[in-house]
């Protein structure tokens, strides 16, 4: 018998051709049945080597790939978010990996027990590595201080909430934050993501991320535990 696959696993990229083999190949490693996942790749008009470096997953039939013309992170993560047609996705950066059992203990916690249906989207801790290699264990004690990659959502709850606000700078909180409200969430209490933090990331420019966490406040005063995000 033929088996469903059961999760998309999307990488959004933009001129990360020196980063994202080294991310296909954290997806192909993992324990999960390769059976059970698909890789979609949204190339947002990327003019370095990346599109090249696609062209041989997808001829092997590895990876699906939808190209757009460099609409920005946002659109491009709600491009493949609509594209979806697997009960679960979760995403990966283009210059972040997996650990190997990744797939395989995200979806054991989103399948658990027989209220499963009720379970929004799973978490995940991560290991932290910046550009001196030093690597730090984030535990996710706060959901709000996980990251997108981190998260094994239940398609039909993205759907139903609506995908990723444009006009917001972390679109991925409220995101989780709409589910959330209708839906349970989980943790899985181990590192299973890794995330390099580059002197150029998002995460890294203050002052947008301080624009960011003010956004979510302004829409949310009431949510337990987003202060402290």
């Amino acid at each position: 018998m033929k088996k469903i696959k059961l999760i998309t696993i999307i990488i959004k990229t933009y001129n990360y051709g020196k980063f994202i083999e080294k991310a296909i190949k954290s997806i192909l490693n993992q324990s999960l049945d390769k059976k059970l996942f698909e890789i979609l790749v949204v190339n947002d008009g990327s003019t370095d080597n990346t599109s090249k470096i696609l062209e041989k997953y997808k001829d092997l039939g590895l990876v699906e790939v939808i190209k757009l013309r460099h609409v920005g992170y946002i659109e491009a993560a709600n491009t493949g978010m609509k594209a979806v047609k697997t009960e679960y996705l979760t995403f990966l950066d283009a210059d972040d990996t997996l650990e190997p059992d990744a797939l395989k203990e995200m979806l054991g916690a989103i399948q658990q027990g027989d209220g499963k249906k009720e379970i929004g989207f799973v978490y995940t801790d991560y290991y932290e590595k910046n550009e001196k290699g030093k690597v730090t264990v984030m535990k996710m004690d706060n959901v709000f201080k996980t990251i997108a990659g981190g998260i094994l959502f239940r398609t039909d709850a993205v759907k139903e909430a609506g995908y990723y606000d444009k006009e917001l700078i972390f679109p991925e909180y409220d995101l989780i934050i709409k589910i959330m409200k209708k839906y349970k969430k989980v943790r899985v209490d181990k590192p299973l993501y890794n995330y390099f933090r580059h002197s150029s990331s998002l995460t890294a420019n203050k002052e947008r991320v301080k624009k960011g966490r003010e956004q979510l406040f302004a829409k949310y005063r009431d949510i337990p535990g987003l202060r402290n995000y």
